[in-house]
């Protein structure tokens, strides 16, 4: 089992050129949450996580059905 991190949500987010902004507005989760979870000051709950998580795949499907990633 692997642990998401911040660092790979946002390294997977900038391949694709996907900001947190959009990540954190597709999640419903605020982006005080997120800077506070890159910089250790929050660990969120797994419930959080999976909305982001989801939010990202959301995301870069989409992009690719607009043809923007390989």
């Amino acid at each position: 089992m692997h642990i998401v991190s911040h660092s790979d949500i946002e390294s997977e987010a900038k391949k694709a050129g996907i900001s947190m902004r959009q990540i954190c507005q597709r999640a419903g989760v605020s982006e005080s949450t997120m800077v506070r979870w890159k910089y250790g000051r929050l660990s969120p709950r797994l419930v959080v996580v999976e909305k982001i998580i989801n939010a990202l795949t959301a995301l870069l499907s989409e992009r690719k059905k607009e043809g923007e990633l390989a």
